[in-house]
């Protein structure tokens, strides 16, 4: 058994702030993570102007941050932005 390890990328976006946001901003971002073999994620939403997306993938797997954005973009008025 190979000793996979597990790690997460940690991306800021603007308009998730309520429940509903955070349903509706995830919904399209699984169905590019099962094309990119990525696990799971969520939103961290504070009173920050921004929540954070943490993304837990394999390591040897990475984050498409254009595939990210556009999902995002798709859902709502969504957007990554850097931070």
């Amino acid at each position: 058994m190979s000793d996979v390890r597990i790690v997460e990328t940690r991306l800021q976006v603007a308009g998730v702030r309520t429940v509903d946001d955070v349903k509706k901003a995830l919904q399209p971002l699984f169905d590019i993570f099962a094309d990119e073999g990525i696990g799971q994620a969520t939103f961290e939403v504070t009173d920050a102007p921004t929540a954070t997306l943490v993304i837990k993938h394999q390591e040897s797997a990475s984050v498409d941050r254009e595939a990210v954005a556009a999902a995002l973009s798709r859902a709502g008025d969504y957007r990554l932005v850097e931070g």
